[in-house]
């Protein structure tokens, strides 16, 4: 059966969002991390009470983007005003265009984050 969608249309549908949802995030694997970046936020910001606001790291309303290639060379983005992502880029200081694995554990204010290059 022929499909009223021509093949562009269904290439560029088949694309991946350029969001990564936190599941997401920790399944993939080749993902590289192209930048880290604060921005002003879409939907939910830094308020008072989150540890990046308290730190001066983040104002109200922004969040801090990371920007990764995954390995069919789609740009994913991922925003998050929490630490502990924040954190263990810090900590792990990848450059620009490296791989990294990022993994998570435990749950609430106990969740750690560790990001392998």
């Amino acid at each position: 059966m022929t499909s009223i969608f021509s093949e562009n249309l269904q290439e560029r549908d088949n694309k991946p969002s350029k969001w990564l949802k936190t599941d997401e995030l920790l399944a993939a694997e080749g993902l590289k991390i192209k930048s880290v970046d604060v921005v002003e936020a879409k939907n939910y910001g830094a308020e008072e009470g989150d540890s990046l606001f308290e730190k001066g790291v983040l104002q109200e309303g922004e969040t801090i983007r990371y920007s990764f290639e995954d390995s069919e060379g789609n740009e994913r983005l991922y925003d998050s005003k929490g630490a502990g992502l924040y954190i263990a880029m810090k900590q792990a200081r990848p450059e620009s265009g490296v791989a990294v694995k990022i993994t998570r554990s435990g749950k609430g204010d106990k969740t750690r984050y560790q990001v392998n290059v």
